[in-house]
């Protein structure tokens, strides 16, 4: 999954930035894990590690709204989920964009592929240009207990 992920992004010409096993938490992040529930929280992200596969452009590309055309982005996204396509990725349910606000879009699109699954979103705002690609692997999260998978969804939610 890792290499067909990475061979997407290069394939929109989304360089600079990393295709990574693990939820996307930094590892710095993990390291200063100091209450219990950080530390429990820590070792499962570390746990998952092999179960995840991440995508999101580096800070550089996207810290100023000046910097990033979300038109482009988005066009990036599609040709992301085109490459993914041509792999052998199934959309699971057909992709949704809504708009919020005056100006603003969000996009989201699920694939699948032999035990694994793909989210891929772009919020596009007025100072807001965002792109994510988490893939999971469908039984490494089953086993999951609820109060683990809570934990992860604290973790990966406080990252976005």
């Amino acid at each position: 999954m890792l290499e067909e992920l990475r061979a997407a992004v290069v394939a929109a010409g989304l360089t600079g930035s990393k295709v990574e096993a693990g939820l996307g938490v930094p590892h710095e992040r993990l390291a200063d894990a100091g209450t219990e529930k950080e530390r429990k929280a820590a070792a499962l992200v570390t746990r998952l590690t092999p179960c995840v596969v991440f995508w999101s452009p580096t800070q550089e590309l996207y810290d100023s709204p000046d910097t990033a055309d979300p038109a482009e982005t988005r066009r990036r996204v599609g040709v992301v989920l085109s490459a993914l396509a041509a792999r052998g990725w199934k959309e699971e349910a057909p992709s949704r964009e809504e708009q919020f606000g005056k100006k603003g879009t969000y996009f989201m699109a699920s694939y699948v592929k032999q035990g694994w699954s793909l989210n891929a979103r772009h919020t596009a705002a007025s100072a807001l240009d965002e792109v994510k690609f988490m893939a999971t692997d469908d039984a490494c999260f089953s086993r999951l207990t609820d109060d683990e998978r809570a934990l992860v969804e604290s973790q990966s939610g406080s990252n976005s």
